[in-house]
């Protein structure tokens, strides 16, 4: 079973087991970008450190808190993609999450005058606030926001176009990197000039007066 690890860092978690004598290395989720904090992941086959790390008994029982849970990609890439929208708010400005009558969450967008709002049962962002239904969840409201933004209804950064950005980036190292190693080809098949060698010298010898 692949579990995830909760504790966000960059680079490799280790988890040590029974003292030292076992030593899991949970590695970064795979979508990480570089220098990111995230979660982490390890593959665990032995049944008692997976009942151990997610705190069950052999029932599955939950018997204690816990700072691992069973991998799912999905849930994890959408969890990050709403740490990277707070973490970029200032790109987003006069747009958040809104919780809303402790019900669920909304869109609050604030650049004009007068606020308004979108939630699961509006077509976009309205004034009345009356009848809205919020999402459930907040990674739906941020879902919507990231839908509306890569659309065109409203102005923000486009995670889709920051990930190509970073893919061109990687492709232009690759080619220079690929360049390189052409010429260093083309400099090694030239017949090398080597300098005249010097004859042997005979070694000094102190002269005591």
């Amino acid at each position: 079973m692949i579990l995830e690890c909760l504790t966000k860092r960059v680079g490799v978690t280790p988890v040590p087991m029974q003292g030292n004598k076992y030593a899991y290395q949970f590695m970064q989720v795979p979508f990480a970008r570089k220098g990111e904090a995230t979660t982490s992941i390890c593959e665990i086959a032995n049944p008692e450190h997976i009942n151990f790390l997610l705190g069950v008994n052999e029932k599955g029982e939950k018997v204690r808190n816990s700072n691992f849970r069973e991998y799912d990609p999905e849930v994890t890439k959408k969890e990050l993609d709403i740490e990277r929208f707070k973490s970029k708010a200032g790109l987003f400005i006069g747009l958040s999450i809104e919780k809303w009558l402790n019900k669920g969450y909304i869109l609050k967008n604030s650049r004009a005058d007068t606020a308004t709002y979108c939630a699961s049962n509006t077509d976009g962002f309205i004034e009345d606030t009356s009848n809205l239904v919020p999402w459930e969840h907040e990674i739906e409201a941020y879902m919507k926001l990231k839908e509306m933004v890569a659309d065109g209804d409203i102005e923000g950064p486009n995670d889709i176009s920051e990930e190509k950005e970073v893919e061109d980036k990687d492709t232009v190292i690759a080619e220079q990197s690929k360049l390189i190693a052409e010429l260093q080809a083309k400099l090694a098949e030239k017949p090398k000039v080597g300098r005249p060698k010097v004859k042997d010298q005979a070694p000094l010898v102190n002269l005591e007066i």
